[in-house]
């Protein structure tokens, strides 16, 4: 007669349910992962295979009972660490629709709004083209395969354990914020810069013939030139940036895998 005792069935679970755990907290927020277009159903699966086929390859679980307290606690604790790092990975493409919108603003495109399939808010059009290009050279880096095994390598810098993710990797999540502002600052900065000259060159024609309808004349110019600006700079303002911008996301994870544990 087969007996199986309560340990055992622990450790079976266990050997899925932490790392699912952890899978879900980083796939619910990870780029190309959580976008709003993808149904739930399909996200719930995906999650479901990517813990099925990463949990062979980590390393042995603990025997810890979720229904108790420690167990609670512990999901949480895991359910954070995945998404903290799904965070800063989600940061690369937020800086783009911040310089969208900064230049959007600037050329007299912020009343254009629309949705943003990603994150489901209202955004500048020019918001939708810098992610929809951003998104599609992120994953001509393979950069969703790079999620997974950095998702996959955290288990074994930050094993699941009873220790909490601790202040200084909290810390670290919350200050690479910043590079969302920055990112995006040096993204629109060039365009921003010449777009504010010609106001300003506006402002002097104005000053010299007060009968010049600046409304008529200003408008049409900052638009025309704001598209040619972005058609000339797109390829140096996307590639180049997104790739920068990677490489400080997974450092970003890379040191908060090396401090939570």
């Amino acid at each position: 007669m087969l007996t199986v005792s309560v340990d055992q069935i622990n450790n079976w679970i266990g050997f899925y349910f932490w790392p699912f755990i952890r899978v879900t907290g980083m796939l619910v927020v990870a780029p190309t992962f959580s976008t709003r277009t993808v149904p739930v159903r399909i996200r719930v699966m995906m999650t479901v295979v990517v813990t099925l086929v990463m949990a062979p390859t980590l390393p042995p679980m603990p025997m810890l009972d979720p229904f108790t307290l420690g167990g609670v606690l512990q999901i949480a604790n895991q359910f954070l660490i995945g998404l903290a790092m799904g965070f800063v990975l989600s940061m690369i493409f937020q800086a783009y629709t911040v310089a969208a919108q900064t230049m959007g603003m600037s050329m007299g495109l912020g009343f254009a709004m629309a949705i943003d399939p990603n994150n489901g808010v209202q955004v500048p059009v020019l918001a939708q083209l810098y992610v929809l290009f951003a998104t599609l050279v992120f994953l001509s880096l393979n950069g969703h395969l790079m999620i997974l095994d950095t998702l996959r390598e955290s288990f074994f810098t930050m094993p699941v354990s009873s220790h909490p993710l601790s202040q200084d990797a909290i810390w670290s999540v919350v200050s690479w914020s910043r590079e969302i502002f920055i990112g995006g600052v040096k993204i629109a900065i060039p365009i921003v810069i010449t777009l504010l000259l010609i106001n300003i060159s506006f402002g002097v024609v104005t000053r010299a013939a007060p009968q010049l309808n600046i409304f008529a004349v200003g408008f049409p110019v900052s638009i025309m030139v704001g598209f040619w600006l972005v058609s000339v700079a797109f390829p140096q303002q996307v590639y180049p940036r997104l790739v920068e911008l990677i490489e400080k996301a997974f450092s970003a994870v890379q040191a908060l895998r090396l401090d939570g544990g």
